[in-house]
């Protein structure tokens, strides 16, 4: 579209842990996703340019094994 080669992914993973990590707590239960995207735009037979992003997120229910994750990049190959 537009001469612009698109591409969108999506992964979703679950994990279910037998035991709890220490005592006194739950068994580690996790949800991740992820998003990416990439456009790039051929300026020359030898020359292109391309823009990435990513955005995940585990989710668990435990507070430690939480975190996101953000990435944006512009690529320019010569």
């Amino acid at each position: 579209m537009l001469g612009i080669d698109w591409a969108v992914g999506f992964m979703m993973q679950r994990a279910r842990f037998d035991a709890a990590l220490f005592d006194g707590l739950p068994a580690r239960r996790d949800g991740y996703k992820a998003v990416d995207f990439a456009a790039s735009l051929e300026l020359d037979k030898s020359c292109s340019l391309r823009l990435d992003a990513v955005t995940a997120r585990n989710a668990a229910n435990l507070p430690m094994f939480e975190n996101r994750y953000r990435q944006i990049s512009l690529t320019h190959s010569p």
